[in-house]
């Protein structure tokens, strides 16, 4: 019959235009290179640049070096930049780190090549091995500080940060180093260094210098970074603890609060499987508690293998900082004495090692640190964030959300999610531009979403806007 032949066929057209689109993002796409030309607003910065131009690298992921790196290198400097900046994520393997010494020993900025560290740098503990790299190659690693160096026009400051995605950052620290009266472009990895956040004490039972792996793992944060101040309360009596979203499935079974002389004696476990020893002074807050309250996807759950506070079922979903008011949360009311420096320790359960972060964030309503200043408080802004007096704030992370679908948008949520996804912003008169990268994470696919190699350029003078073959 016609109409079954005309679906025949259009079952057949369907497929053949599934099969090319999947051809597109697995073998073409993520191979190709775009430059983008970004022109910068008039002002100081741009006066200082004069007629030079910046290029901005992000999201590398290298597994090695091939014909692909030798057409990045020769499209940077094709463009005669006067300075090159690289926003994090650089190497995904061993080779690759060799791999970037080499990509950027063969750029060339007379005013200097500078990076930011990425959260895939510190991911399986390479960061050393990478910073090093980079050094070797002649760029300059910033973390939470500022360089400056002099531009055709005068004097202009590059400040980057460490990772924001696992809160290594400091902007104000980052700010600070940066001298009165100058121009500044801010480098960070994650566009998250512009929104307003809580400082909260992470705990990551899937990094990289951690246990890793599925199951319960007893933490107190000192395998993430270095190791957590311990905390205290001003006075006696009644607190409320907060537990934040960093992954969802993730969830906390116990928490004590050790005093921190405790832990600091001989024998006392390492985070992993072992439960910390019962110790003098300590308070056990429970999350299970009667007087726990949960908002949003948070739940108490009571089942065989006993009572845990969770945010699941775990879908990957991730939250980059704790926010200063989220939506979905668990506070849970305890007693404590003022005055006590406490190292806190949790048991919190890991889904399952999938390269994600299986992990949560707390707060206190009332924490204080050894000097008496707030720390880890509810609600607290974290100085510096959202107010950068900067021009120009560069960034990557999202890869621009790697698979973007007509109507639909990016189907990687962790990455392409949130109010910055990739592009031009304005934020109280300052540009944001995040790069959508040149590399690819998870899956090695890309879809109306090429690789970018931003190009920022004074106002009436643009890139060259072509790759060479």
């Amino acid at each position: 019959m016609p109409w079954a032949r005309l679906a025949g066929a259009a079952g057949l057209l369907v497929c053949a235009a599934a099969l090319a689109a999947v051809a597109d993002a697995a073998l073409i796409e993520p191979r190709r290179l775009t430059i983008t030309s970004v022109e910068l607003p008039e002002g100081p910065l741009a006066r200082a640049l004069g007629p030079g131009r910046i290029v901005h690298l992000s999201d590398l992921h290298l597994h090695g070096y091939g014909p692909r790196e030798d057409r990045l290198v020769a499209a940077v400097r094709s463009e005669s930049p006067a300075i090159v900046v690289m926003t994090g994520d650089y190497a995904d393997t061993s080779e690759g780190v060799r791999a970037l010494e080499r990509l950027v020993g063969g750029i060339r900025a007379p005013l200097g090549v500078f990076a930011v560290p990425g959260n895939n740098d510190y991911f399986r503990g390479r960061q050393d091995r990478i910073f090093a790299a980079l050094e070797t190659a002649g760029a300059t690693v910033l973390r939470n500080r500022a360089a400056v160096v002099e531009g055709p026009g005068g004097r202009l400051a590059i400040a980057g940060t460490d990772d924001p995605f696992f809160g290594r950052d400091d902007v104000a620290a980052t700010l600070r180093s940066i001298p009165e009266g100058i121009p500044a472009i801010l480098l960070a990895h994650s566009p998250a260094v512009v929104e307003a956040r809580s400082e909260a004490m992470l705990f990551n039972a899937g990094d990289a210098s951690g246990p890793w792996g599925a199951g319960w793992f007893w933490l107190d944060g000192s395998h993430l970074r270095a190791p957590l101040p311990s905390i205290s309360f001003a006075a006696s009596g009644r607190h409320t603890l907060r537990l934040q979203r960093r992954e969802d499935g993730a969830a906390v079974g116990e928490i004590r609060l050790i005093p921190a002389s405790a832990t600091e004696l001989e024998g006392f476990p390492a985070p992993g499987h072992g439960a910390p020893p019962h110790a003098a002074g300590e308070v056990d807050v429970d999350p299970c508690a009667p007087s726990t309250s949960t908002r949003g996807s948070f739940r108490i759950v009571r089942d065989e293998s006993g009572c845990r506070v969770t945010d699941g079922p775990d879908r990957g979903r991730l939250a980059a900082f704790a926010s200063v008011a989220p939506e979905d949360f668990a506070d849970v009311a305890f007693d404590a004495p003022g005055g006590v420096d406490y190292r806190v320790w949790i048991r919190i359960y890991s889904p399952g090692s999938t390269g994600r972060s299986d992990s949560a964030y707390l707060q206190f309503g009332d924490a204080i640190d050894a000097t008496g200043l707030p720390r880890f408080r509810t609600g607290e802004t974290v100085a510096g964030a959202n107010q950068p007096p900067v021009e120009l704030i560069l960034a990557g992370h999202t890869h621009g959300g790697q698979v973007r679908l007509p109507w639909i948008g990016s189907l990687e949520r962790n990455i392409g999610g949130g109010p910055f996804v990739m592009g031009r912003y304005d934020i109280g008169g300052t540009m944001l531009y995040i790069s959508r990268g040149l590399g690819t994470s998870y899956l090695p696919v890309r879809f109306d979403c090429p690789p970018e190699i931003v190009v920022l350029s004074p106002p009436g003078r643009r890139g060259n806007g072509e790759i060479p073959s």
